[in-house]
């Protein structure tokens, strides 16, 4: 019996060993795909200074000791890639349209996805033809016979204007060419952000104006592949917390302010 005692006293510590080996092992690392036209302040496409939430997941990854490596690519291929399983996260996802069912998302335990746990806002503006009339007004669209523009991809946007009745024209390619098709008169009105706002204000401020008001303002988050999500989800969900400390930490908050993006 005591001989039977030893031997089960060191398998258990062997057992012990092993555990505290792999629960103190790093997680696996992901590849994370950015939208290669830069989403400002938000993320830079890989370009340096970068974006608040490139800044934040990394930090956040760092502190867990895992490994993120950036993936820049069109947005509409970064949601194909999640959806497959060959990028394991994308960056800056707004819980909207096709979005819950392409991707993982931070959620609550009552179902909606955790905002606390998103890795910033995103908000963006109509734009018009200066003279032009058309305009939303009262949640519907108004003087204008034609689709709205988006970028392609942008589920909020299409969710937006389906919403208000109206139909929706993707344009697949960067925002030169969504403020040109607007100058153009491809489209009466076109949603766009920051990127949009420059190619306006460095090559169309006498042909194009924003209206006054936002037309989206919405978190969005760090989101995974659920082949990626299945196979390290307490890693995941590991991540997601640690990104709310980070978020809200003076350090980080004195580190985006410092930050300066070209025009």
């Amino acid at each position: 019996m005591a001989g039977l005692g030893v031997n089960f006293v060191s398998r258990l510590g062997i057992v012990l060993v092993i555990a505290a080996m792999t629960a103190s092992a790093p997680a696996a690392g992901f590849e994370m795909c950015v939208e290669e036209q830069p989403l400002i302040p938000l993320s830079n496409a890989g370009k340096e200074p970068q974006g608040h939430a490139e800044i934040l997941v990394k930090e956040a990854a760092r502190n867990l000791g895992i490994a993120v490596t950036e993936a820049v690519a069109p947005w509409v291929r970064c949601e194909k890639m999640v959806a497959s399983g060959f990028y394991d996260a994308a960056l800056n996802m707004t819980f909207a349209g096709q979005n819950p069912g392409i991707a993982i998302f931070p959620m609550t335990p009552a179902g909606p996805p955790d905002t606390d746990k998103s890795v910033g806002r995103y908000t963006s503006q109509l734009f018009r033809r200066i003279g032009s009339t058309a305009d939303l007004i009262d949640g519907g669209f108004i003087n204008t016979a034609k689709p709205v523009g988006i970028q392609a991809g942008y589920q909020l946007h299409r969710e937006l204007i389906q919403k208000a009745g109206w139909t929706v024209l993707e344009i697949p390619n960067d925002a030169n060419q969504m403020a040109e098709m607007l100058a153009g008169g491809r489209v009466d009105l076109l949603v766009g952000d920051y990127a949009v706002q420059r190619v306006v204000e460095t090559k169309y401020k006498n042909q194009i104006e924003p209206l006054p008001s936002l037309f989206s303002d919405s978190v969005v988050y760090l989101v995974f592949s659920r082949k990626y999500y299945q196979a390290n989800q307490d890693a995941v969900e590991r991540l997601w917390t640690e990104i709310a400390h980070v978020r809200n930490s003076r350090s980080y908050q004195d580190e985006i302010s410092a930050i300066k993006f070209a025009d």
